[in-house]
């Protein structure tokens, strides 16, 4: 499904989103170039990962709401990570190239 639109390809849309978003500020990073726009999808899309399945049909409890949200973050940081990024503090959520 990766490189697909949302239409072609309705179920496996976001992770494939999240694939060609990771591959491309990948590369761009590995360049030196700066790529927040790649960063920002993969944020997004990365996030939606915590949203509740609609067929679910049900609010989530407060507690699944911070687990589901933890793994996000804890994955999207494993994803910059991957990209060359590291996270300089928590506080701030300042980002740098690795090795650079």
């Amino acid at each position: 499904m990766i490189g697909q639109s949302r239409d072609d390809a309705p179920d496996g849309w976001i992770l494939g989103g999240i694939v060609n978003a990771t591959r491309k500020s990948k590369a761009w990073t590995e360049m030196g170039r700066f790529d927040d726009y790649n960063y920002a999808i993969l944020g997004h899309y990365i996030g939606d990962l915590s949203q509740p399945l609609r067929k679910e049909n049900r609010e989530l409890t407060h507690d699944e709401a911070l687990a589901r949200a933890n793994r996000s973050a804890t994955f999207f940081r494993a994803v910059m990570r991957y990209c060359g990024k590291s996270v300089v503090t928590d506080d701030t959520a300042t980002y740098i190239n690795v090795g650079k």
